[in-house]
């Protein structure tokens, strides 16, 4: 999961507290790189959460995913200082902290607030209404204090949620730093601010379903032209691997939402990719033989031979994009070399 760290201690007045503070946060970033999830910051500043939760993360053997999304003029994390975390600098949209925060938030899953004034209470309330569950330690006071009082009676419909999250009071204990995630782990899975929309799924199974039945007519009655046949088979196994693709993804984690324009990039990117090794396939058979007789379609054993081995490249371009497009720049550039 993607979760981002919100807060800081600037509302802090004594040493205890902030010193408090630092191995609260130190010990989440610990917890969640531990859990292999993906951590989202803004700043770098010495007092916020942020800053000490990658110090955390970075105590733990690596590699571990941090994304830092924060306006030009912030001060970046330096990558050298930490050898166990992998960083990614994406700018806002715009340049502003306001701006950011909503970029933020939409790459989360989930965001924890610790502690904060203003700032953190804004992007804390702005979160639910970006369908983003938020798990507020109100034991450093502060914005997350002032945000669990508000949330605290929806959390209850939660059931054991809840009661775990009110244990984070009182003196900060190291066991809270695995209870901090349990608890955020628990809130995206169960997301109360979720819309229950299962319209897109349906769509798209019944989508897959219809590419299937596609696919299985034109296999067994080899319609004329078959030469045409077999590349509409090539496009329909590319746009089922999309359609694995993506439901594996579903699967995998319970907060991922289908996205049409993504379906519709790495649609088009899956056609493209299995175009791209039918004529990898189709000039390492010239090579190999000087002919052509191997696309010839003599008989319907042809054809079935033909239309297996399109379907199996446009499945694999349209389900491992990422693996075929370096394969096929692999090939590209070595058909390209001087």
């Amino acid at each position: 999961m993607k979760i981002l760290i919100v807060g800081s201690m600037s509302h802090l007045a004594s040493g205890a507290e902030r010193h408090s503070f630092k191995i609260a946060c130190k010990e989440i970033g610990k917890a969640l790189a531990e859990a292999e999830h993906t951590i989202i910051v803004g700043s770098n500043l010495e007092n916020t959460a942020e800053r000490h939760v990658v110090n955390g993360a970075n105590t733990v053997t690596g590699p571990h995913r941090v994304v830092q999304i924060t306006p030009y003029e912030a001060e970046l994390f330096p990558r050298d200082n930490f050898k166990n975390i992998i960083f990614e600098f994406f700018p806002p949209s715009k340049d502003s902290w306001v701006i950011g925060r909503v970029d933020q938030i939409l790459a989360a899953d989930g965001v924890i607030v610790i502690g904060g004034g203003r700032k953190t209470l804004q992007a804390g309330l702005t979160a639910p209404i970006l369908e983003r569950p938020i798990l507020p330690i109100p034991l450093f006071g502060g914005a997350a204090k002032e945000l669990w009082d508000q949330i605290v009676s929806d959390y209850k419909k939660l059931g054991g949620l809840a009661a775990n999250a009110q244990n984070l009071q009182g003196q900060w204990q190291s066991s809270f730093a695995d209870l901090s995630v349990k608890s955020m782990e628990d809130l995206v899975k169960r997301n109360p601010h979720r819309s229950d929309s299962r319209t897109p799924q349906i769509i798209l199974s019944l989508l897959v379903l219809g590419l299937l039945a596609a696919w299985v007519s034109l296999f067994i009655w080899s319609p004329e032209p078959k030469n045409l046949t077999f590349f509409v088979m090539l496009g329909i196994s590319a746009l089922l691997g999309t359609g694995l693709r993506t439901s594996l993804q579903s699967i995998n984690n319970v907060a991922h939402r289908i996205s049409w324009i993504q379906i519709l990039s790495e649609t088009t990117a899956g056609l493209l990719l299995a175009f791209g090794l039918f004529l990898v396939y189709v000039v390492g058979g010239f090579t190999a033989t000087g002919k052509w007789e191997f696309v010839k379609l003599a008989d319907n054993n042809d054809f079935l031979r033909v239309a297996i081995t399109m379907s199996i490249l446009g499945f694999a371009a349209g389900f491992l994009i990422e693996r075929a497009s370096e394969r096929l720049s692999k090939w590209f550039g070595e058909i390209l070399a001087p």
